[in-house]
């Protein structure tokens, strides 16, 4: 309900001030949707956050070794608004002029500083200080940790990969959370707000009357990573790595959008909901 009420107005606002960007089709469309989905979802971990802090003080127990519940649900809260800051820097300040891990990795090298080459230092300093709060379980401690801070940073980088269509995003974050909830449903509540958040805003990216932009697809992405580090074995931890890894090379060498319209399942699923089929070319944005 959160997101829904808080989309209409940030939507105008951004249309108003002219925030936002061209999609694949030639049609410009506001930022925003990252926006509200940033404050339900993040709001609603904080809540939930200080419910299990004062659920704590009321019971006088001893919390679980480490932060406890509230410290991690803290530290969640925190993680998403960071990751959705980090994003809407380089929405407002990212010219697009360099693409992929090796376009920002190559001008890093070359000595200049790109918003997306600060998007991935920023984003990846957070992802270790994550991995450290809330490591995986089941793997030794320094290992654990690694393995956690790079499936977050990973997963991070993946939906905005993917943010590139309507709805797109979205449908990969929800995958995601899916397979958190089926691999361990009680690690995973702490995800319940923006995965309800996620729902009740779905349609206007399918409707192209807003977009998540960077600060909503990191923040999607980085509560799918937080449940995925939470909720899975250490062999789904790997072979979570495994493929995201393989995803990102792809991802360099070949189009993510050729490779779904070749496949017809997830062509199917790309264009669920969408308001007309996808013309033929890549088109020029980044995003949506």
């Amino acid at each position: 309900m959160l997101a829904r009420v808080l989309a209409r107005p940030l939507l105008l606002w951004c249309r108003r001030r002219h925030i936002g960007v061209t999609n694949y089709r030639g049609a410009w469309v506001p930022w925003g949707l990252g926006l509200a989905w940033i404050l339900a979802a993040g709001g609603g971990v904080a809540a939930g956050a200080a419910l299990a802090a004062a659920a704590a003080r009321a019971a006088r127990g001893v919390g679980e070794a480490g932060l406890g519940e509230p410290g991690r649900l803290a530290v969640l809260a925190a993680w998403l608004f960071w990751a959705g800051l980090v994003g809407w820097v380089d929405d407002l300040l990212g010219d697009g002029s360099r693409r992929g891990l090796r376009g920002h990795g190559g001008a890093l090298l070359q000595g200049e500083l790109t918003t997306g080459a600060l998007k991935l230092l920023l984003l990846g300093s957070g992802a270790l200080l994550v991995g450290l709060a809330a490591p995986p379980k089941g793997l030794p401690q320094g290992w654990g940790w690694l393995a956690g801070a790079t499936l977050v940073a990973l997963t991070v980088n993946t939906v905005n990969l993917l943010d590139l269509r309507p709805g797109r995003a979205f449908k990969g974050s929800l995958v995601l959370l899916g397979v958190a909830f089926l691999a361990d449903g009680g690690a995973s509540l702490p995800a319940l707000p923006g995965l309800a958040a996620a729902l009740a805003l779905m349609g206007w990216d399918l409707r192209e009357e807003g977009v998540l932009g960077d600060a909503g697809a990191n923040a999607l992405g980085a509560l799918a990573g937080w449940s995925l580090v939470a909720a899975l074995p250490p062999a789904g931890i790997l072979g979570a790595l495994v493929g995201l890894a393989w995803l990102h090379l792809e991802a360099e060498h070949r189009s993510l959008s050729r490779r779904i319209a070749g496949s017809s399942f997830l062509n199917w699923l790309d264009h669920l909901g969408r308001l007309e089929p996808e013309p033929r070319g890549e088109g020029g944005s980044t995003a949506n």
